[in-house]
């Protein structure tokens, strides 16, 4: 890695996640994506990602936060964005794991609907922004490669215009846990599971560069 000034906690963390513990069908999975990624990666020398789930308000998030934290830690030029086929606001429990992982977080004190959450990871200022947003809004670039975070949105979004390659990366949704012993639980086993797939991914681009 050729930058590294994350904070302590967020450097353990990003050091112990695994591939060992990808299971081999996520790993085919994630070579095929890597492939075509990194073929257009080679062309162009950027990417812009969309991850994409129907509320973008837990899944397509995470694997926002990450896709852009790992391609700053391998120095890659990939822009991360994600949206949804609805909008509503990023759940709090999302901003719990990832502060829980390391992330500084900026909170919007405003009285709106659907804040806007700064993340911060380094020194340097790099900011993620977070907040709710349709597969159409105006901060997402015009051209990008989609990739969806649940089957919800594979099954809504049969065909997104903006998109000039699309994937399917599919999660279980923490959500179904909501209300439940075992809620923080499972969203710290997603958040750890898209961590470890999306450091596999940005890796492989990487390697392949």
């Amino acid at each position: 890695m050729s930058q590294s000034d994350p904070n302590k906690r967020l450097k353990l963390l990003t050091e112990s996640l695994n591939d060992s513990e990808i299971k081999p069908s996520r790993i085919e999975r994630l070579n095929n994506i890597a492939e075509s990624l990194s073929s257009v990666y080679s062309e162009a020398n950027t990417l812009s990602l969309n991850f994409i789930c129907t509320h973008n308000s837990r899944r397509s998030q995470l694997a926002q936060v990450w896709s852009h934290y790992f391609s700053y830690l391998y120095d890659l030029k990939i822009h991360s964005y994600s949206s949804g086929t609805e909008v509503t606001k990023v759940h709090p429990n999302i901003l719990n794991v990832l502060e829980e992982a390391g992330f500084e977080i900026k909170k919007d004190t405003r009285p709106v609907d659907n804040p806007i959450f700064k993340l911060s990871f380094s020194k340097k200022g790099n900011l993620i922004e977070l907040f709710s947003k349709s597969i159409d809004d105006e901060s997402l670039p015009k051209n990008y490669i989609a990739i969806t975070t649940c089957s919800q949105a594979d099954e809504n979004c049969p065909f997104i215009p903006q998109a000039s390659m699309r994937f399917s990366l599919t999660y279980s949704d923490p959500g179904s846990y909501d209300g439940s012993d075992r809620e923080m639980e499972f969203y710290r086993e997603t958040n750890m599971q898209i961590a470890r797939e999306i450091k596999y991914l940005i890796k492989k681009i990487k390697t392949d560069e």
